[in-house]
């Protein structure tokens, strides 16, 4: 009688629901965890499907019915990530509804190998959309990573969903490439920036009023 409960950017992939807990060092950037991600990836004793599932299962018996689900794709992962994401959905796809994001949590350039199973995933038909993340700041490859993704997601009918953590001019550079791409190939409705630490500071270009006091705060 209510509307369900949508989880709209979650990464079951990375849970350890339902065993030892876990702590996550410090890090000081996006590489730091990164790496952790890996460290946890390798220490499992489980699959990803079986602490995926026991994590998207929780989710539906607390009224989930839907969800983005964002699965890691990099050489230190090759596909298990997307391969252990989607039997989950199969698995529940009686009570809930799973878009899976190939998401390249490592870099889409940085890392050699990546771009090329992004591609794989799409190929595949598992993934509903394409990700990405900070193409200035973490990739350094702006146009590089943007025109894949875009053209991936062009080519095999994707979404996209691109991590911007970045703050400053680089993050609204960003962004503003990415709506070019989008209005380029009609993918209005197809993309999402996630996260977007900019919006808090920035303002119109033809505005002289200056950021409120709490857009200062470097919390998420």
């Amino acid at each position: 009688m209510l509307p369900t409960l949508v989880n709209a950017h979650i990464h079951p992939d990375k849970t350890t629901w339902g065993g030892p807990w876990v702590s996550r060092r410090p890090a000081t950037d996006i590489a730091g965890y990164s790496e952790q991600d890996a460290e946890l990836f390798r220490s499992q004793g489980r699959s990803v499907a079986e602490r995926a599932r026991g994590l998207m299962s929780h989710a539906v018996t607390r009224g989930t019915r839907a969800m983005r689900a964002h699965a890691d794709v990099a050489p230190a992962y090759d596909l298990a990530c997307v391969e252990g994401v989607a039997a989950v959905r199969q698995q529940l796809r009686h009570a809930l509804d799973v878009e899976i994001v190939a998401f390249p949590q490592h870099g889409v350039i940085r890392t050699p190998g990546t771009a090329e199973l992004l591609d794989e995933a799409a190929r595949t038909g598992t993934i509903d959309m394409i990700g990405g993340i900070d193409p200035i700041g973490f990739d350094n490859a702006l146009d590089e990573q943007l025109d894949l993704l875009f053209d991936l997601a062009d080519l095999h009918a994707l979404g996209i969903d691109i991590h911007l953590h970045d703050r400053g001019e680089a993050s609204m550079e960003a962004l503003r490439a990415v709506i070019d791409r989008t209005r380029a190939l009609s993918l209005q409705g197809k993309v999402t920036v996630s996260h977007v630490f900019c919006l808090p500071t920035s303002r119109p270009a033809n505005s002289t009023r200056s950021p409120p006091s709490w857009a200062s705060s470097t919390s998420p």
